[in-house]
């Protein structure tokens, strides 16, 4: 009894409690694996802005005749604008059939109308132009929706 303690054993611990077995991976010996986080700050350089009709009619002739002249003006303003075929495509082009309610009935109508929805996403590079050319287009009859502000693939100006 009056000796000196046994020494501890130290025993090899194997925890990981945020891994998965499907994350246990067999590395090299003297192998050092490092996790970060990287921040870019680049001024944008690229507008990109979704321009288009939302038509409704009586017929769906009537409907699609109209979207199809409305778009063509835009497609003409945004091409006047200097934007270039590549600068322009087609986003959504949709037809409904639209059956309002009669409040007297609570019933459909029997007289349904059409509604023909064509949206063009529009990428413009000179920033200082967008408001000219959203304008235009505006004058030849598309609505606009957001114009988020973008960098395009060049890394020009990242710091």
């Amino acid at each position: 009894m009056g000796g000196s303690p046994a020494p501890l054993e130290a025993s090899p611990i194997d925890y990981h409690p945020r891994e998965r077995p499907a994350d246990r991976i067999s590395l090299p010996v003297g192998t050092i694996t490092v996790a970060g986080e990287g921040r870019i700050t680049a001024r944008p350089d690229l507008a990109i802005t979704t321009l288009g009709v939302d038509v409704h009619a009586t017929s769906l002739s009537e409907a699609m005749a109209e979207a199809a002249g409305t778009m063509e003006r835009v497609w003409q303003a945004l091409r006047g604008a200097g934007l270039q075929d590549a600068d322009l495509r087609t986003v959504r082009y949709s037809v409904q059939v639209e059956r309002p309610y009669n409040q007297k009935t609570g019933r459909p109508s029997d007289s349904p109308g059409y509604r023909v929805v064509n949206l063009v996403e529009a990428r413009i590079p000179d920033l200082n132009r967008v408001g000219v050319i959203l304008d235009e287009a505006m004058a030849r009859g598309a609505g606009a929706s957001a114009t988020p502000w973008s960098l395009s693939t060049s890394t020009t100006g990242m710091r």
